[in-house]
């Protein structure tokens, strides 16, 4: 599956660098949406997909940079 499509949850966790565990959690806790496709398995919406995996970039960039670390000054 490619970024901007839709996807199986399987496809979906391979692109996150996630479980297919975690994925399914995150659609429980409402990070993603997974729907029934027209032949039954489920999806997750490509869009959805594109903006998690943005989100994680973007928290595993912050990371790096030492983001989100408090100093006492």
């Amino acid at each position: 599956a490619q970024v901007g499509k839709d996807a199986h949850p399987g496809e979906a966790a391979a692109l996150l660098g996630v479980s297919d565990d975690t994925v399914r959690r995150w659609a429980d806790d409402g990070r993603l949406t997974l729907r029934a496709s027209e032949t039954g398995p489920l999806l997750v919406d490509g869009a959805e997909l594109a903006r998690v995996a943005t989100e994680n970039a973007d928290a595993a960039a912050l990371a790096r940079l030492g983001g989100g670390s408090r100093s006492s000054a």
